[in-house]
């Protein structure tokens, strides 16, 4: 508790020797805070909610953290000598421990404007802690071992993915920000990694029926290098496909869902890409895939678009109309030809994969 509260919180007062004692003390506390509850209003002076007054007597840091001590009034504000909250706040703040994360010595707590994945994500936490009391173990912080090690943006993906959307609840719109902190004393930490709105409804609606596999596929072929870039909204089309083995990892409908929802790619785009690549596709299935290798190697856009042409000579792939979404220019007037070439690689080797499914015995 000692990373939440800090080394000397007031349930475990050194100055009262007895436990029992210190328990009963901080129990006849509570009660107090408890009685004098107040229901939310418009206005308020509480230092931390503004909608009820600060009836609690005034708090420092061993019962409210990261606060100041004693007569230290740097740490508050007015240069007054503790803090002024209401009731309510302060017995919400002893209560919270119940709704943090263990993560290898660190606090996570997971913050969103979706009040209902909050309430979720704390009651299983409650239930975690019921079940360790009642096995006879001691009180301890909810802590999910499937990924305690990993790191914060592996945790918080896995978290969202293995924990919260299992219970095959859905969410909709929503974003996660996911504090890591601790509260030692004079060790103080903290960091924040944010899931947008964008890849929470990928993970959601991956979660679903078969998808849930091809995902599981994703992330275990992947390792951790695909978790930061998820998080911070930078490109993994790369983490799907396997150019050695020719294949996509997770298929292209995960693959496809996620250039829609994270990418946030023009569906026509996708189409045209789609389109050229079955033509592409049928092309390459008549000559042996002999000219793969060429599209695979390409460094460049302008080789890469001789190599089109030189096809096209052959057997039309592409319309004029479709090189407006082929190769679309970026803010900075880019043109976006490799992307497109991951693509349709992408989408060729599903096709390859499909027919060599279906040739099989």
């Amino acid at each position: 508790m000692a990373a939440f509260f800090g080394p000397n919180p007031k349930f475990a007062n050194p100055s009262i020797r007895r436990k029992e004692d210190r328990e009963a003390k901080y129990a006849r506390y509570l009660g107090e805070l408890l009685q004098h509850v107040t229901p939310v209003s418009q206005s308020g002076s509480c230092m931390a909610c503004g909608s009820r007054e600060a009836n609690a007597e005034r708090v420092f840091r061993e019962i409210y953290p990261l606060t100041g001590s004693g007569d230290f009034l740097n740490c508050f504000s007015f240069f007054e000598s503790g803090l002024p909250l209401c009731s309510t706040c302060v017995l919400a703040t002893q209560f919270s421990p119940f709704y943090m994360i263990s993560k290898g010595g660190r606090l996570a707590l997971i913050h969103s404007h979706n009040v209902r994945l909050m309430l979720n994500i704390a009651r299983a936490a409650v239930r975690h802690i019921r079940g360790l009391t009642a096995a006879g173990g001691e009180l301890a912080f909810y802590a999910p071992n499937i990924y305690l090690g990993k790191r914060n943006e592996e945790f918080l993906v896995n978290l969202v993915y293995k924990d919260i959307l299992k219970r095959g609840e859905l969410y909709g719109h929503t974003a996660i920000r996911m504090y890591v902190f601790t509260n030692y004393g004079q060790i103080n930490e903290l960091d924040y990694i944010d899931l947008s709105t964008h890849v929470f409804k990928f993970l959601e609606e991956a979660s679903t029926g078969a998808l849930r596999q091809c995902l599981d596929e994703l992330f275990e072929s992947s390792g951790p290098g695909i978790y930061p870039r998820l998080v911070a909204g930078e490109n993994i089309e790369l983490f799907f496909i396997n150019r050695k083995e020719r294949r996509m990892v997770g298929g292209w409908q995960l693959f496809e869902l996620y250039l829609r929802m994270v990418e946030e790619m023009d569906p026509k785009r996708i189409e045209t890409i789609k389109k050229v690549g079955e033509k592409l596709y049928q092309y390459l299935k008549k000559t042996g895939f002999k000219k793969l290798d060429d599209l695979e190697m390409v460094e460049n856009y302008q080789t890469f678009f001789v190599e089109l042409n030189k096809i096209q000579k052959e057997a039309p792939v592409w319309e004029i109309e479709d090189l407006t979404s082929l190769f679309p220019e970026d803010k900075e007037g880019r043109i976006l030809w490799r992307e497109t070439r991951n693509i349709l690689l992408g989408y060729i080797y599903g096709l390859k994969h499909k027919d060599e499914e279906v040739r099989k015995p």
